[in-house]
């Protein structure tokens, strides 16, 4: 087989790709948890990982779940095709629930571990003109669902508060006067992006 050939064959990516985006939900779940069972003895659930456990598993699933996708679609740099752009939007969806469902915070960071998306990069997506209309709501989504997730946190009461208004601090501008003004209409308005992105 010729260099062209073999260029020609290599083309037939998106079909398998789009097949692969479909399995994510459920590879993705069940990629942590397996994960947890071979890395520790005394955890068998991730609701039980702390912060910092929770996103090795994230770069352990970019590495064995993501990046084989991205890799094959092409991906060349911070330059992604839309067929890209489709699969970290699923990514996206997918990291929102396993937060959910594990306790854990929903932040520009732990996307980027599970996505390979830099922080950097998604910053520079929310505010240039040049991205693509996808690229700026998957930006700006997670930077949303960053201080709605640190508020949610302060609503139960399970993480202390003067860490997480800190963080609240330094990321968005927060000061310790503004907590008293957490409702449940926070909750809401952080159940109306998760539809928005999940619906």
């Amino acid at each position: 087989m010729d260099k062209q050939e073999r260029t020609t064959t290599r083309e037939v990516v998106p079909d398998s790709c789009e097949i692969d985006v479909v399995n994510l939900k459920t590879d993705i779940p069940e990629a942590l948890k397996q994960w947890v069972l071979d890395t520790y003895t005394d955890i068998d659930n991730p609701s039980q990982l702390t912060q910092l456990q929770f996103n090795a598993g994230l770069m352990y699933i970019y590495n064995t779940c993501v990046l084989p996708i991205l890799h094959n679609n092409k991906s060349v740099g911070n330059r992604y095709s839309i067929q890209d752009i489709k699969i970290l939007s699923e990514v996206l969806e997918v990291y929102i629930e396993l937060c959910m469902m594990y306790d854990k915070h929903i932040c520009l960071f732990g996307y980027s571990f599970i996505s390979g998306v830099s922080v950097d990069v998604l910053g520079q997506w929310e505010v240039d003109r040049k991205a693509s209309r996808e690229q700026q709501e998957l930006a700006k989504n997670i930077r949303q669902l960053d201080e709605e997730s640190l508020k949610d946190l302060l609503v139960t009461g399970k993480r202390n508060p003067v860490g997480v208004v800190a963080v609240l601090n330094n990321r968005h501008g927060w000061s310790s006067t503004r907590v008293e003004h957490i409702s449940t209409e926070n909750r809401l308005e952080n159940a109306d992006i998760v539809a928005k992105i999940c619906g």
